[in-house]
């Protein structure tokens, strides 16, 4: 996973974490939340997107970003590498990683 910017990757934890519940609901039923800018290609999505209960649940016992220390490996199991660049005061997400 490579992000241009390691604070990008966890502006997406943060979002992540704010919808945890609905995403997880969305993944167990298999549905995409009514969202204005993603209208044209619900279509095109949906086709890509089937309920996964038994996802949902190891999400569910896993819980939303910030419970612990590594969240995205447990989410992720096969991601092995992060590639970001940071500096300054941007260092400190990178621990969050």
């Amino acid at each position: 996973m490579s992000f241009v910017f390691a604070n990008a990757f966890v502006s997406v934890l943060h979002y992540i974490e704010d919808q945890w519940l609905l995403l997880v609901d969305c993944i167990e039923n298999g549905i995409i939340p009514d969202i204005e800018t993603i209208g044209h290609l619900r279509g095109v999505l949906m086709k890509h997107f089937s309920a996964n209960p038994t996802r949902a649940a190891e999400l569910r016992e896993i819980g939303p970003p910030g419970v612990g220390e590594g969240w995205a490996v447990r989410v992720w199991p096969a991601l092995t590498r992060f590639i970001g660049i940071t500096g300054g005061i941007a260092a400190v997400a990178v621990q969050k990683v």
